[in-house]
């Protein structure tokens, strides 16, 4: 089958993420894909006074850092790569390494809104292409005793933020103001974008 010129069957698709979240979408969506281990994955150096320039900026450069490694062996294949931050009140809020860094992150979180920025880069050809995408969210608040059945049930240890809105992080959220997917981590309109931007066919025509 062959769509302008693109014959479809050839275009192989990967997702280099240790995100359930990134696989279990895409996969919804009927996407045919492998997964690898991102080629780098950190968390941010903790600084204070950030810009929402700087929040982007590292989303960007992660994004692109975590499918570099395979893309340049794999030229032909298109690899996907993302990286989601929480940003709020020039701090960016990633991966809590414990149960003590998890609370004073949402405790700033509380009773505020903050954005979640996603970065997805698509390799390709030896080419990278970048977008991001930003979603405002904001919180209500928990008691000590909520907070503590929160921590417990949410598994926050690897969720930037320390929450999941598609988890019991939902219970946290007010209202978010933009993309819901973008704050899971896989923005696909943006994926969509990306894939035209680099010739190829859009997710409608790849899909299965």
């Amino acid at each position: 089958m062959s769509l302008r010129g693109y014959i479809i069957p050839t275009m192989k698709f990967v997702l280099a993420s240790r995100s359930p979240r990134r696989r279990e979408y895409l996969e919804a969506i009927g996407l045919d894909f492998k997964v690898i281990e991102p080629g780098v994955d950190r968390t941010p150096d903790p600084v204070e006074d950030m810009t929402v320039v700087d929040a982007i900026r590292f989303a960007v450069d992660m994004a692109r850092k975590k499918g570099e490694p395979y893309a340049k062996g794999h030229p032909n294949e298109m690899v996907i790569s993302a990286d989601t931050v929480v940003f709020g009140d020039g701090h960016i809020y990633g991966k809590p390494p414990d149960l003590r860094a998890a609370r004073k992150a949402l405790r700033r979180l509380y009773n505020r809104t903050h954005l979640v920025i996603t970065a997805l880069a698509l390799h390709y050809k030896g080419k990278c292409f970048t977008g991001t995408d930003t979603t405002e969210v904001t919180f209500d608040s928990l008691t000590k005793e909520e907070e503590d059945i929160f921590i417990k049930k949410a598994e926050i240890k690897d969720k930037a933020g320390s929450y999941a809105i598609q988890g019991v992080g939902a219970i946290l959220v007010r209202r978010i103001h933009g993309d819901f997917y973008n704050v899971v981590g896989i923005p696909l309109n943006l994926l969509d974008h990306l894939l035209r931007e680099a010739g190829l066919p859009g997710l409608l025509h790849v899909i299965k």
